[in-house]
């Protein structure tokens, strides 16, 4: 399961492991099971991804006012074990976006991927928004234009985007480097 030796940070950026629950160790899959949302208690169906388990834990480790940006895959917007997710983690958040790109991001990856970003951890909640893009690009292209609006600025709507100029990553975020799971020669 995933461990986070982080408490109470102020904001997470996240590409979790995306592997079935069912091929996990026995401990493994019985400790990421039993991770629960505090507003939807109960735990995750046995037939879960553990990129599921890695939300819940990540939200255990937010700081209030705190802010969250992860990656996943298509199946947030479709598996029934996300079903408790999609309906109570955009509460938890005062400005909510989920954004789809058709593109697969990750080579070898049939479906598109999903990025969520949630500000204001705790806060009242007061939008929610989807934006849908074609390609990798525009999605980049979005996430850029969020990370400039001010709260008040953002749309209840939804939104198409389209490709326009290129950015790097250095002109959009100040990066930290927490910790590496997984590939640590990736980084």
């Amino acid at each position: 399961a995933p461990c986070l030796d982080v408490t109470d940070a102020l904001a997470v950026v996240a590409n979790p492991p995306y592997i079935s629950l069912l091929d996990l160790p026995l401990h493994a899959r019985s400790t990421a099971r039993h991770l629960e949302l505090v507003s939807s208690p109960g735990p995750l169906p046995a037939r879960s991804n553990l990129w599921a388990a890695f939300l819940i834990g990540v939200l255990k480790r937010l700081k209030n006012g705190g802010a969250l940006t992860i990656v996943l895959p298509a199946a947030w917007d479709y598996a029934d074990y996300a079903d408790k997710l999609r309906m109570e983690i955009p509460k938890l958040f005062r400005d909510w976006i989920c954004l789809r790109c058709e593109e697969p991001l990750f080579p070898g990856v049939v479906e598109g991927s999903i990025v969520l970003v949630g500000r204001g951890y705790k806060e009242k909640h007061t939008h929610a928004s989807r934006i849908s893009c074609m390609r990798l690009d525009d999605l980049v292209l979005q996430l850029a234009a969020l990370g400039k609006q001010k709260r008040s600025s953002f749309s209840k709507s939804r939104r198409t985007c389209v490709a326009g100029s290129e950015r790097t990553l250095a002109d959009l975020v100040n990066l930290r480097l927490g910790g590496v799971t997984g590939d640590a020669d990736y980084f």
